[in-house]
This record gives C-alpha cells, structure tokens and sequence, in this order.
C-alpha cells in the first residue's frame, strides 16, 4: 500500500463516480486538492489526511476521511 498520496486539481477531480483512496494505515498521507462535485461518493483511507487550499466537497457530494487504523 502507498506511504504517500495525492490529490490534484484538476487531475484527479471526482464528479460522478465512488472512489476509494488509500495510503499505509500506519504510517500513509493523503494531501488533497483536488474538487469532489456533483454524484461523487469519495473516501480517504491514512494516518493523516490534508486538505490543502483548492480542496472543496460540494454540497450533495459524499467525502469521508478516515484515519489512523483504517482497514
């Protein structure tokens, strides 16, 4: 499993689709500035999870951030 993860905008923009994004539970990071809109289902899996400016959930959209002993 990935040590070090990120998000980027525009690259990696969530609209319309679930998507499970996952780095080391014990020792992985998430930074994220990516946009999740409109039917987007997103969750983040790490020991720590940033989210950096340009980072946005839109209303209606589904973000979960889970840290530390995920499974």
């Amino acid at each position: 499993m990935l040590t070090l993860a990120s998000t980027n905008n525009p690259t990696d923009d969530i609209s319309s689709r679930t998507v499970l994004k996952q780095a080391n539970a014990t020792t992985g990071s998430i930074t994220a500035t990516n946009i999740v809109s409109g039917t987007a289902n997103a969750t983040y899996e790490a020991k720590t999870i940033q989210l950096n400016p340009g980072f946005r959930a839109d209303n209606g959209t589904v973000f979960r951030a889970q840290v530390g002993g995920c499974n």
